[in-house]
């Protein structure tokens, strides 16, 4: 299956994109950003944390999640985890956000994310 979009969690209501970003690692010093290959994924977490009324599933295209990421990096976000899970757990996947953005075009980025493999360096 051929996926040309992703989908991350966004403040409902606002004219930009505007995401959060979560404390990972063991002593919670780095950053990450959460990105969903399917919106049902995206949905499914909002639901879980219970955030349906302040948070939507936004969807980017590859050159969009591409700005995004960069953005991201910009601001000190060290990793991305893709597809996550509402508590962590074992099989999480977490990509450092740096090793993303080495590919080459948008397309290639989008279709990194998907088959990103587990990290255990968080």
């Amino acid at each position: 299956m051929l996926i040309d979009s992703l989908f991350v969690i966004a403040t409902d209501g606002q004219k930009d994109l505007v995401t959060s970003t979560f404390s990972v690692g063991p002593d919670g010093e780095q950053e990450a950003v959460l990105i969903f290959t399917s919106e049902q994924r995206a949905s499914e977490y909002i639901e879980a944390a219970g955030w349906q009324a302040s948070e939507t599933a936004a969807q980017l295209a590859p050159e969009a999640v591409e700005k995004w990421l960069r953005h991201a990096a910009a601001d000190s976000v060290t990793y991305v985890a893709v597809d996550p899970f509402r508590e962590i757990r074992e099989g999480q996947r977490f990509v450092p956000i740096n090793e993303l953005l080495r590919h080459q075009t948008p397309e290639q980025l989008v279709h990194h994310i998907c088959g990103a493999s587990v990290s255990t360096s968080v």
